[in-house]
């Protein structure tokens, strides 16, 4: 299904924030994020926070976050975040260039939130919807395990 572009304006291009999880690009609209604060800053605003290799599935396991930087998300008084490892670059996208999500990503996010691929350089990254997947924490919190967790200064999970 598409967009009636008739009533919807469609950006020509967005603005999307890289990181890494494993070997795997990571690209967020930058509309969607709220800042980007330290594990420490996180902990003082009792922020709650989500691991992307707990809210994404398949990408290689466990990853650690050897530079980790919380990313917030705009809203909501940007009280939930995402521990990522350091943010790598801010690019321009043309929509036109994104394609939809690979059926065998699909077929293996533990999320929806991951909606789209576009190649940046020699690279494929795959976009996020920050939204999205804060609606996939509250329907894991009220059927299955919680996933947003308080951390510390040093990013362990209490």
């Amino acid at each position: 299904m598409g967009y009636n572009t008739d009533t919807v304006s469609i950006p020509e291009e967005m603005e999307i924030l890289l990181f890494s999880l494993g070997a795997v690009r990571i690209g967020v609209d930058t509309a969607q994020i709220g800042g980007l604060i330290s594990p420490g800053e996180a902990s003082e605003r009792q922020v709650a926070l989500a691991r992307m290799d707990d809210r994404i599935g398949c990408v290689g396991g466990e990853t650690g976050c050897p530079a980790p930087m919380v990313l917030l998300i705009k809203g909501e008084e940007m009280s939930r975040g995402l521990l990522i490892d350091r943010p790598e670059d801010i690019v321009t996208v043309k929509t036109n260039a994104i394609h939809p999500m690979p059926v065998f990503i699909q077929a293996c996010s533990r999320t929806k939130a991951i909606w789209g691929a576009a190649i940046v350089g020699d690279e494929m990254v795959l976009l996020m919807d920050l939204y999205k997947l804060d609606a996939t924490r509250r329907e894991d919190r009220a059927g299955n395990s919680e996933v947003w967790h308080k951390e510390d200064r040093n990013g362990a999970s209490h």
